[in-house]
């Protein structure tokens, strides 16, 4: 359950290093090497599948986006919504899932969005995320169903 707890712990502070400064890396070291599995909702309720990584899936298969492509959308999502900092936490493990509480701040320190995901691991590492919120995510959105 610890590594859980620190990648949770760790998830926050580098999205926000991420989003704020354009240094992946931490957020990149949570990850597999392989590409990972996204899953998100659309504004119009719709599941939404993707995969972030910087190379070819397993099976031969295009990822759909690159970690800085990913990097990129997401800060320029959050650009228009006043984004301070993300804050994360654990709340629950099941064999190699947990789930992921996220929030984002805005610059008064108020939580303006709120998401929970069912995180699955490998190896220590997040394979696959499936995101229980709608996440205002407007441009890996519109990237992801091109």
């Amino acid at each position: 359950m610890s590594k859980f707890l620190a990648i949770a712990e760790a998830y926050g502070p580098a999205m926000t290093k991420a989003m704020t400064e354009g240094d992946i890396s931490d957020l990149k070291s949570l990850f597999v090497e392989e590409p990972v599995s996204v899953v998100l909702q659309t504004a119009e309720g719709e599941e939404l599948g993707f995969t972030i990584g910087d190379a070819a899936a397993e099976d031969g298969g295009e990822v759909t986006m690159s970690w800085t492509e990913f990097q990129t959308l997401c800060a320029k999502d959050l650009a228009s919504q006043d984004y301070q900092k993300s804050v994360s936490d654990c709340c629950g493990v099941l064999g190699d899932r947990f789930i992921l509480e996220t929030a984002r701040l805005n610059q008064e320190g108020v939580a303006y969005l709120v998401a929970f995901y069912v995180v699955t691991c490998k190896d220590g590492k997040i394979s696959m995320m499936e995101a229980f919120s709608f996440v205002d995510a407007s441009s890996l959105v519109q990237k992801a169903t091109k």
